[in-house]
């Protein structure tokens, strides 16, 4: 893959699992996040298997601690709809290592500047809406990237 398209890329595979609190107070924001999670995972998963053609031992040991996770959750009777977002986004930070292991310096820049707009975009609603952008009962005001 051309060095050009890494940094991009890793950008917006990354970006679904970085979902900023506020967007869980609109249904459909949450739910076209979820949904980018695992259109991230699939594509994730696409990349490293049929791409770089192969999986460290480090991410089939994620993947067996998930699929554990995941048996546990059914055996005790709990839908698994409580642990499937931390599965998915645990796996897909797996693939996302594993896939750009050669080119980490791309991921980092990616990682880095998704935190960086993510702060900036806190920081604007703090000074923006001094009182919060909404409040909940546990915690008062809420921002961007929820409670401060």
């Amino acid at each position: 893959m051309p060095a050009r398209w890494l940094m991009p890329l890793a950008f917006l595979l990354l970006f679904p699992h970085l979902k900023p609190e506020y967007f869980t107070q609109f249904s459909m924001l949450n739910t076209a996040f979820t949904a980018a999670r695992v259109l991230s995972f699939c594509a994730l998963l696409f990349l490293c298997i049929y791409v770089r053609r192969r999986l460290s031992w480090m991410t089939a040991a994620v993947f067996f601690y998930l699929g554990w996770l995941s048996w546990s959750t059914l055996h005790n009777a709990l839908p698994l709809s409580a642990v499937f977002a931390t599965v998915v986004s645990t796996a897909s930070m797996a693939l996302l290592i594993d896939c750009f292991a050669d080119d980490l310096p791309a991921l980092i820049d990616a990682a880095m500047l998704l935190m960086e707009l993510l702060h900036y975009g806190n920081i604007v609603t703090m000074l923006v809406f001094p009182d919060g952008l909404y409040q909940t009962m546990t915690t008062g005001n809420n921002w961007l990237l929820g409670y401060a």
